[in-house]
């Protein structure tokens, strides 16, 4: 699995790469302007990414405002909603209008931080990111 985690906060970053560097390759980006543009380059080089851990709340250019432009940028090349990117959103707001409106504009999931462990690969296991059986190390 290839994910770029999407986070400005040093310490959420790491620990989702902990997480997830058991499972694959991981990439960080630390605001929604390098996330897109890692994402562009990896779609453009027939090297996509599986997964983007997302944070809503960054400098610049926020977690929502990336999701568009990453889905928009995958139908303008010809993803189709099947193979498109899995997009788990991260926040420390627990608000519904926020939550409704990432998944309105195409998030797969949506974690409240602290996110745990067992919760992130639980969402990649119903995503069909990771085997049934994978947990890595906790």
């Amino acid at each position: 699995m290839k994910t770029l985690i999407v986070e400005d906060d040093s310490i959420c970053q790491q620990f989702l790469q902990d997480c997830l560097r058991p499972h694959g390759e991981c990439v960080a980006a630390v605001n929604g302007y390098e996330a897109i543009d890692t994402f562009k380059a990896a779609l453009q080089e027939g090297r996509p990414y599986d997964l983007v851990c997302l944070d809503t709340r960054m400098p610049r250019m926020d977690g929502l405002e990336a999701l568009m432009a990453i889905r928009r940028f995958e139908k303008t090349h010809g993803v189709n909603e099947h193979d498109h990117v899995k997009i788990v959103m991260t926040s420390a707001i627990d608000k519904s209008h926020q939550i409704r409106e990432a998944f309105w504009q195409g998030c797969d999931a949506y974690l409240i931080k602290p996110i745990e462990q067992r919760k992130l690969i639980e969402e990649l296991k119903k995503l069909g990111l990771v085997l049934s059986g994978a947990l890595g190390p906790i």
